[in-house]
């Protein structure tokens, strides 16, 4: 019989981990020296490989790299290897966010440069006077190269790590297509994630209510810094976040009905021996996936904090 174990029913230790730097505007990804030393080589002539030549060849990008031991992975140097921690030996790649609502440089022709449009701020250049175009070419290169990423990670495997650490609390996986739901989202809240979820339920509703309030605060920050919108009353309804008491969460984005949420099912037998699925709804773009996963990324490092009580 395998003894090989899986991230829904088992503990594993970590191998990865998100953090987001609002000051910097930046997302990282701690990714275990002994996991990179692990993941094998990609042949040249192999599938993924094809796919990089034909993006390049197409002018989508201008370079990719998906060797984890190089300054940078992915499309266009998108994701930077930054430095090894030595206290975890994990090593730390960080994703700068992206300008998708830009200024041309240009006069607003909506609101005649006066920054207003039937005696309310202008909605097409939020007041700025500029015109605003978008700019998504940046975002997908991202999300391109954050998709390799993660199936890297998400490869199951067999790595000797200390017992002693962190368990490993998700796995996720992301879409990069330029088309309706092309920046899906999915992956798996680990057994022992959904536990520590478990525990910051039972600590109170205070409790609920400021973590909600960190992970909306982080999505709108992520939101407005990516498309240059401003912090009213309207975009923040449609950026929140909300521990629900059966131990889901679920994130809400601009979009139709965008989001993404855990699912699990309180009426299985099984449900305390096992995680739940993260799923997604309605992602069409890339900042949509990126400011989830800016949400995403401090809900795991709230559910660290709780484990290292």
């Amino acid at each position: 019989m395998s003894d090989k174990k899986f991230l829904l029913f088992d503990t594993i230790p970590s191998w990865y981990k998100l953090r987001w730097k609002p000051v910097q505007n930046k997302l990282e990804i701690h990714i275990s020296e002994a996991y990179i030393q692990a993941v094998p080589a990609i042949p040249k002539d192999s599938g993924l490989m094809q796919y990089a030549k034909k993006k390049i060849s197409e002018n989508l990008f201008s370079s990719f790299n998906f060797d984890l031991t190089k300054d940078f992975f992915g499309f266009n140097e998108s994701i930077f290897r930054k430095c090894v921690i030595p206290e975890t030996k994990f090593v730390v790649f960080s994703i700068s966010l992206p300008r998708i609502h830009i200024s041309t440089g240009l006069s607003c022709q909506n609101c005649n440069n006066t920054g207003e449009y039937n005696n309310r701020q202008c909605p097409h250049c939020n007041g700025s006077k500029n015109q605003m175009v978008y700019q998504w070419d940046n975002a997908y290169t991202i999300t391109e190269s954050l998709q390799i990423l993660f199936n890297l990670l998400n490869m199951g495997l067999e790595v000797e790590m200390s017992k002693d650490v962190l368990p490993q609390l998700f796995s996720l996986s992301i879409c990069a297509e330029r088309n309706m739901h092309g920046s899906s989202m999915s992956g798996h809240l680990s057994k022992d994630g959904l536990i520590l979820l478990r525990d910051v339920i039972a600590t109170g509703k205070n409790c609920c209510v400021a973590l909600e309030n960190k992970i909306s605060d982080a999505l709108k920050h992520s939101w407005f810094y990516m498309m240059k919108k401003q912090n009213n009353d309207y975009n923040c309804h449609y950026l929140r976040a909300e521990i629900r008491e059966d131990a889901n969460l679920c994130l809400t984005i601009p979009g139709d009905a965008a989001g993404v949420y855990t699912i699990n099912e309180n009426s299985r037998r099984d449900t305390e021996k096992r995680g739940c699925d993260v799923s997604c709804h309605n992602m069409d773009n890339p900042a949509q996936a990126l400011a989830c996963l800016v949400g995403l990324s401090v809900f795991f490092e709230e559910l660290e904090q709780k484990w290292n009580e």
